[in-house]
This record gives C-alpha cells, structure tokens and sequence, in this order.
C-alpha cells in the first residue's frame, strides 16, 4: 500500500515536472520600439547611445522583437482583426502579443525559446486571392509547450503556430528579420 502512493506521487511529480505549458509570467513588460540614436557627435557615439550590453540577453531580445512592435502599429486599422497591439517579454523571455480589438482583448503566449529556428519551417501567408494581408506562421519546436491563445483572459486553445499578419510585405520582412536573429541567438545558433 506505501509502495502504491510512494509511487503514486512520484508520478504526479514527474508529470507536473513535465507540464507543457508555458512559464508563469514574470516582470512582463512591452517591449516599445527602437530607440533612435543621439545626433551629433562622432557615429560610433551614436551607435553606442543604443547598444545592447553584450551580457544582456533580454535586452537583446527586447531589441530584436521591437521591429514587431513597429509594424503592429503601422497595421492598426488597416488589417481586420489586429487593432492596438502591444508586444511585451517577461523575464523567461515569453512573448506576449496583446491585440486589443472590438471591445476585447486576444492574446497569443509563447516562450521565444520554444519557436522554431529554422526559417524554412515557416509558413508564409501570401496577400492576394485568398488572404488580403500577408503574414507569417512560426512553428513552435515539436514536443515544446504549444502557443496560449487566449481572449479576454480566458484560454480558447493552443496552437502549434505562432500566426502574425500585418500590413505589408516589407512589413513582414522588416519584423521577421529581427525576429529570426532573436530565434537563432535563443537557440545558439548565432552569437548575439
């Protein structure tokens, strides 16, 4: 019988070891858009006024996701169903993108870690006789936790697919540049 809950308890620590969902949320904050650099003065004074410390990975990744930012906000009001977004990041470097539309709030959570880093598992949605505004569908990593789908705090799901649709084509291109370093330095695949 002792052997039986022993056993019973080491199982639901495994498994709530094994959870797969994504981290609680801690210091999430928006992430805001590119600083530019100080005028004046010699270029590299200019440059270094919006450095990056080497030894700060979330300010990088900060960095990287605040081309995102800038584009959600040139899409406001132009593509149906992306209204005031904020883009933030926490402490465990989870994403957090906060569409405030018609009366509600959607969100879409994911840890940065879990997204695939391989640019040819992406799947993109191209403007024209199907889709009006073209996009991007980054692949969370198999066997990672899912991204959150949720809307007005309430979960609606999991999906295997980071979804972004914007504006434009160079919109998309302009984001998923930055965004694809922030992946690969994640991942160790690049030097940040």
């Amino acid at each position: 019988m002792v052997k039986k809950i022993v056993f019973s308890l080491l199982i639901g620590v495994v498994m709530a070891a094994c959870s797969n969902d994504v981290p609680k949320l801690k210091n999430l904050e928006p992430v805001g858009v590119r600083p530019t650099p100080t005028q004046g003065g010699k270029a590299t004074e200019a440059l270094s006024s919006v450095a990056v410390p080497d030894t700060d990975l979330r300010g990088k990744i900060k960095w990287c996701l605040s081309a995102l930012q800038e584009e959600y906000e040139k899409a406001n009001g132009k593509v149906p169903g992306v209204g005031k977004v904020t883009v933030l990041l926490d402490d465990n470097l989870t994403l957090v993108i906060r569409n405030e539309v018609d009366g509600g709030v959607i969100e879409q959570t994911v840890n940065m870690k879990d997204l695939e880093a391989d640019p040819s598992k992406y799947e993109f949605i191209v403007d024209g006789d199907t889709n009006q505004f073209p996009g991007v569908k980054i692949p969370v990593i198999a066997g990672r936790p899912k991204v959150e789908i949720s809307k007005n705090s309430a979960a609606t799901g999991k999906e295997d697919k980071l979804e972004i649709v914007l504006a434009e084509r160079e919109h998309v291109q302009r984001f998923l540049t930055s965004f694809l370093q922030a992946v690969q330095i994640l991942q160790g695949q690049i030097q940040g």
